[in-house]
């Protein structure tokens, strides 16, 4: 099963890509806190006009 992410575009400069950063929260293995990940996925952004920053995007994993 395809887990959706959601993430915000940082980045716009391509014509018909945009950069997304996607967060997750999760528990450390030994130390007792929570921790946070981002990574960075180049996503095919529309045809015509990509989004805007700042901008929700969502995507499949």
């Amino acid at each position: 099963m395809v887990k959706p992410l959601t993430g915000v575009v940082v980045s716009n400069k391509m014509m018909k890509s945009v950069v997304v950063v996607v967060e997750r929260l999760f528990r450390h293995k030994r130390m007792p806190k929570i921790m946070r990940a981002r990574k960075r996925y180049m996503v095919r952004g529309g045809d015509v006009f990509p989004p805007s920053l700042e901008d929700s995007a969502r995507g499949d994993e």
